[in-house]
């Protein structure tokens, strides 16, 4: 009996990363699903602080690869980049009449999975804004009646 041979995946965690998850999945996005040497020049030459805490993470998700398990570093692809919420860090700022205010310092864990295939588990798609994803919404029920008519028609014929 051959054996299949899985593909290898190999992973960096960076926990509690000092940025909002907002802003790291707006780079995470840039890179998900490339080949790893063309996620490593896109985040080089994306000047926000999200692109360079990434392109570490990346780097290390590299060396395990290479150095774990042998990998070739051209065939990797960035098969899976989650950006998850972590601490929130709370501050207090006085305000008047002896008052104070809330700073909350939000803080994201992220983790990077490089491979020779994407994740089959977690698809890497391009997120939706809510505009077109309300859109989409809108197309939809408008095609409804149409459908429901076409289907009311075939059946009386």
């Amino acid at each position: 009996m051959a054996e299949s041979k899985s593909p290898q995946v190999m992973r960096a965690l960076l926990r509690n990363a000092p940025i909002s998850p907002r802003k790291m999945r707006l780079a995470s996005g840039l890179v998900a699903g490339l080949k790893v040497q063309e996620a490593l020049d896109r985040l080089e030459f994306t000047p926000r602080k999200s692109a360079r805490i990434l392109r570490k993470v990346l780097d290390s998700a590299i060396s395990n690869a290479e150095n774990n398990h042998g990998a070739d570093i051209d065939e990797l692809i960035v098969s899976l980049i989650r950006v998850d919420k972590g601490l929130v860090l709370s501050r207090f700022r006085a305000r008047a009449r002896g008052r104070y205010g809330v700073i909350e310092k939000p803080r994201c864990n992220i983790e990077v999975r490089v491979g020779t295939e994407i994740d089959p588990g977690r698809p890497v798609r391009p997120r939706q804004s809510k505009k077109s994803a309300k859109s989409a919404k809108a197309k939809a029920k408008a095609a409804a009646p149409v459908k429901a008519a076409a289907e009311s028609s075939a059946k009386e014929e």
